[in-house]
C-alpha cells in the first residue's frame, strides 16, 4: 500500500497583507466565493472588493481552511464536470463591463480553488511584485501535473463537441482578469469637447459571453460584448486610460471572419491579459448603387472589423526616455506655455487644422502631461515661429523666443519611443513634425521630410485610418476626427513624395475611407465657454473659411495623387506611352477637373479675402499648392521633351505650350498679390517644393519656347516672377525666407548661367 501523503494546514488569519498565490492570510468572503485570489495591499479591502465598493470581511476569520475541501486534484476539476464549474464561477453580467481596471487593479491576480491547507508557506518578500512573485515561481515540470483545471485544449475540443451536436457557432472565449476592453460609452454621452463618459446603462445592457474555457481560471469574463449584444453600444479606441488599439489587417496573424464568432485574449506567464480582441465592426452584405432599370446593383462583402487592445506597458528606458523628453520640453517653455498654444491656433491651426481644437484644449487644461510630449513639443515649437507677432502680454516682451531646434529635438526624442503605442495624439504629432523649420542653408529638401512623411502613414494604418468607420460602433465625434486625420496623413504623403519625385507610399486601392467632408474638420472647433480664455475671441469658434480651406487642400492632393500614380512612376509612364492618345485624354481629364476647382472655389478661401479675412486666415498655401499641381499636370501632357518635338507643330509639347504660358500668367499674378502679412504667415513645409515646383516649370518653358514670340513671353514671365520674389525677399522674416530661399537661388542661378549654357550648347539645352 502507498504510504499516505502528509497534510499540512496553517492557521490563517483575515486582514493582514495578502499576496497573490499567497495562503498565509484568509480570503475575504467575497472573494472566496468567487473562487478567486484575495489580494490586499497593506489593510482591507482587498483589491476586488475595493473595486466594486462592496464590504471586504471574512467570517470564522480565525479559523482555518475544512478538512472537507477539495484537493488539487478534485474531481470537480476533471473534464466531465466542467458544466458545473463553469456554473460556480459564474459572475454577474454587471462586474463583466465598466471602466478600465486603474493601473493598482491592473496586477495579475489568477483565480485557484486549491485547498489553502495544502499548501506550504511560500517564501517571498511581503512587498514583492506579482511579475517578482512569477519569477521566483519554479517552472512547471512538463511530464507532471501542474494545474487544478483540465487542459484548455481538451476543455476546447470538448465545448466544440457539445456546440456541434446542438447546432450552435462557436462562442467567444472568456477573458481574465484585469481586461483592457475600451470604454463602453453612452451614445448622447458625449461633451461638446469630445471627450467620453462611461456608460454604465449600456454596459450592463450587454450579456456576459459563454466561456469556452473554465472559469475558474479568471477572475472576471471580458467585457467585450457577446456576439449577440446590443448593436447601438458605442466604443472608443482613443480615449482608453493607458490601453492603445491597434488596427487587425485582413492578413493579420487571425483570420477576421474566425474572429467574428471566436477569439481569446492573449495571456501572459502570470495569468494576467496582454492583448484582448475588439470587433468594432461585425460585416455583412451591402447592395451598391444599381446601374438603372431596376438592378439593385452588385452585394459588396465587407469583412469584419477587429483591434487589439493592448496596454501600454513599455520598458523602463522607454519611459524614462519619454518623462526626460517631457521634463526638457516644459522647462524650454516654462512661463510661456500658454501663450504659445494660444499662437498655435491664431496662426497654424486656421492653415493646418489637424488638431481638434477643443479636445485638445481640453486636456492641455486638465492635465498637459497627458499629451504626449512629441505633441506638445511639435505645439510649441511651430508656435514659436510667430513669438514676435502678438506680444499682448507685458510679460512676453521680457521673455526670450523659446529654442525650437530644442522643442523639436526632444519631441522626436519622445516620438521614437511613443510609437510603440501610438495613438490619435501620436499621429497629430507626426503630421506637425514635419513642418520643422528647414536648415537656413537648405537648398534642396532634405530626405528627412519623406522620412516622416512614411512615419505618418504607417502611424496612420497601425490606428486603422484607411478603413471606412462610418459603419463602425464609434462616437460620432472620433469617426470625423479619425477621417480628417487621414486625409491630413494623405496630403502629407503625396506632398512629400513630390519634394524627391517618389511614388507616394498610399495607393488608391489600400484605404477605404470616405472624402473628407466641411463636418469632418468642424467637428471640435467651437470651444466651451470654460476655455476660451486660452484663445482670441475670433478663434474660438468654427469657422467655415477654417474648412473650406482643408477641404480643398485635400481635394488638390487628390488630384495631383492621380498624376503621380498615372504619369509619374516608373511603370505608369511606360505603359502611358504605348497608347499617347490615351494618355493624353487621361491627362486632359485631370486638367478639367483643376480648371473646375477654380471655378468653383468659394469666396471665402480665395485670394481676394485676406485683407478683409485676417492674415492669419491665409489662402496663399492654398493657391500655390493649385499652380503646383497645374505645372505637374503640364509636364505630363507635354511630355516627351525631344528636339523632334519642338520643332513638330503636332506634337504634345507645342500643342499646349500656349495653355501653359496662358496659365502661368495667372501664377505670376498671383505672386504680385501676395502681402508681406500674408507671406510671413504659416505656409507648411511643403510650400518650399511647390515653389520651386512653379519655379522650375517657367524656366521649362522658357527652354522650350519654339519660337522668338513664346521666348518673348516666357522670359516676361520669369521677369515678373523674380521681381516678385525680390520684393517678398525685402520684407520676409528669417521663418518666411526659408520658403523663398530655395526658389530664389534656382533662378538667379538660371540667369547667371544661361546665356552661358545657350552659347555653349546653341540656343536651348533642348534644341
Amino acid at each position: 500500500m502507498p504510504p499516505h501523503r502528509r497534510k499540512f494546514r496553517i492557521q490563517s488569519k483575515f486582514g493582514e497583507p495578502r499576496q497573490w498565490r499567497s495562503r498565509k492570510s484568509r480570503p475575504c468572503d467575497a472573494c472566496r466565493k468567487r473562487k478567486t485570489a484575495c489580494v490586499i495591499d497593506t489593510q482591507p479591502p482587498c483589491r476586488y472588493c475595493e473595486r466594486k465598493g462592496v464590504d471586504c470581511q471574512a467570517t470564522d476569520s480565525g479559523g482555518s481552511s475544512a478538512p472537507g475541501s477539495p484537493g488539487r486534484f478534485s474531481s470537480r476539476s476533471m473534464p466531465g464536470n466542467l458544466g458545473n464549474a463553469d456554473a460556480q464561477a459564474s459572475p454577474s453580467p454587471r462586474a463583466t463591463f465598466g471602466p478600465l481596471a486603474t493601473p493598482r487593479d491592473r496586477s495579475p491576480c489568477p483565480t485557484s480553488d486549491q485547498d489553502p491547507g495544502l499548501d506550504g508557506v511560500d517564501v517571498v518578500p511581503t512587498g514583492a511584485s506579482p511579475v517578482a512573485l512569477t519569477l521566483m515561481q519554479p517552472p512547471p515540470v512538463p511530464n507532471q501535473v501542474a494545474f487544478p483545471l483540465p487542459s484548455p485544449i481538451s476543455v476546447l475540443v470538448d465545448a466544440a463537441v457539445n456546440r456541434a451536436s446542438e447546432g450552435n457557432a462557436p462562442s467567444r472565449a472568456v477573458a481574465a482578469t484585469n481586461s483592457v476592453s475600451p470604454l463602453l460609452v453612452e451614445p448622447q454621452a458625449h461633451t461638446e469637447t469630445g471627450s467620453v463618459v462611461v456608460g454604465f446603462a449600456a454596459a450592463a445592457a450587454l450579456q456576459s459571453p459563454t466561456p469556452s474555457v473554465p472559469a475558474q481560471r479568471h477572475n472576471s469574463p471580458s467585457r467585450f460584448p457577446a456576439r449577440n449584444a446590443d448593436k447601438t453600444a458605442i466604443y472608443t479606441l482613443d480615449d482608453n486610460d493607458n490601453v492603445t488599439a491597434h488596427s487587425m489587417g485582413l492578413a493579420g496573424e487571425q483570420d477576421t471572419e474566425l474572429l467574428s464568432s471566436f477569439r481569446a485574449a492573449i495571456m501572459n506567464e502570470a495569468d494576467s491579459i496582454d492583448s484582448e480582441i475588439l470587433q468594432i465592426y461585425a460585416g455583412g452584405v451591402t447592395d451598391s448603387i444599381g446601374g438603372g432599370d431596376g438592378d439593385a446593383g452588385e452585394r459588396c462583402h465587407h469583412p469584419p472589423v477587429h483591434f487589439n487592445m493592448i496596454r501600454d506597458e513599455f520598458m523602463p528606458l522607454d519611459n524614462a526616455v519619454k518623462v526626460a523628453s517631457s521634463h526638457r520640453i516644459e522647462a524650454a517653455v516654462q512661463g510661456c506655455a500658454d501663450h504659445l498654444v494660444r499662437l498655435y491656433f491664431k496662426h497654424v491651426h486656421p492653415v493646418y487644422p489637424v488638431l481638434s481644437k477643443s479636445r485638445f484644449l481640453q486636456t492641455y487644461a486638465d492635465n498637459k502631461q497627458v499629451l504626449p510630449a512629441s505633441l506638445r513639443g511639435a505645439v510649441y515649437g511651430i508656435a514659436s515661429n510667430f513669438w514676435h507677432h502678438d506680444l499682448t502680454s507685458p510679460a512676453m516682451t521680457v521673455i526670450s523666443r523659446p529654442d525650437q531646434h530644442e522643442l523639436f529635438e526632444q519631441a522626436l526624442t519622445s516620438l521614437q519611443r511613443e510609437l510603440h503605442g501610438p495613438n490619435l495624439w501620436t499621429l497629430q504629432a507626426c503630421l506637425l513634425l514635419i513642418h520643422e523649420n528647414s536648415a537656413e542653408n537648405a537648398t534642396i529638401e532634405t530626405p528627412r521630410v519623406w522620412m516622416l512623411a512614411a512615419q505618418a502613414t504607417a502611424c496612420a494604418q497601425m490606428l486603422g485610418l484607411h478603413r471606412d468607420p462610418m459603419a463602425w460602433q464609434l462616437a460620432a465625434w472620433e469617426k470625423h476626427l479619425r477621417r480628417r486625420l487621414w486625409w491630413a496623413t494623405f496630403a502629407a504623403d503625396v506632398w512629400s513624395s513630390v519634394c524627391h519625385g517618389n511614388p507616394p507610399h498610399i495607393y488608391e486601392g489600400s484605404f477605404t475611407t470616405p472624402p473628407l467632408r466641411m463636418e469632418d474638420v468642424a467637428q471640435g472647433e467651437d470651444v466651451p465657454q470654460s476655455l476660451r480664455h486660452m484663445v482670441d475671441d475670433d478663434c474660438a469658434v468654427s469657422d467655415t473659411a477654417v474648412c473650406a480651406r482643408f477641404v480643398n487642400t485635400v481635394v488638390v492632393s487628390r488630384i495631383v495623387h492621380q498624376l503621380l500614380m498615372s504619369s509619374f512612376s516608373d511603370v505608369a509612364y511606360v505603359e502611358s506611352m504605348k497608347d499617347p492618345v490615351t494618355r493624353e485624354a487621361s491627362l486632359m481629364q485631370i486638367r478639367q477637373q483643376l480648371q473646375d476647382w477654380s471655378m468653383l472655389l468659394p469666396r471665402c478661401i480665395s485670394m481676394e479675402t485676406i485683407p478683409t479675412a485676417g492674415v492669419h486666415h491665409n489662402n496663399a498655401p492654398l493657391h500655390l499648392s493649385y499652380y503646383a499641381a497645374v505645372a505637374l499636370n503640364f509636364r505630363a501632357l507635354m511630355s516627351p521633351v525631344t528636339k523632334s518635338a519642338k520643332h513638330d507643330p503636332q506634337s504634345s509639347l507645342r500643342r499646349h505650350f500656349g495653355s501653359a504660358i496662358k496659365e502661368f500668367g495667372f501664377f505670376t499674378d498671383f505672386m504680385h498679390g501676395i502681402s508681406p502679412e500674408c507671406l510671413n504667415e504659416f505656409w507648411g513645409l511643403h510650400s518650399r517644393s511647390q515653389l520651386i515646383l512653379c519655379g522650375n516649370f517657367l524656366i521649362y518653358l522658357f527652354l522650350l519656347a519654339p519660337g522668338p514670340n513664346q521666348v518673348r513671353d516666357t522670359f516676361a514671365l520669369l521677369g515678373t516672377f523674380h521681381d516678385s520674389l525680390q520684393r517678398l525677399s525685402a520684407v520676409a522674416d528669417q521663418f518666411a525666407i526659408g520658403v523663398l530661399r530655395p526658389v530664389a537661388l534656382r533662378i538667379d542661378s538660371f540667369f547667371t548661367q544661361a546665356a552661358q549654357l545657350m552659347r555653349t550648347n546653341g540656343q536651348s539645352p533642348s534644341s
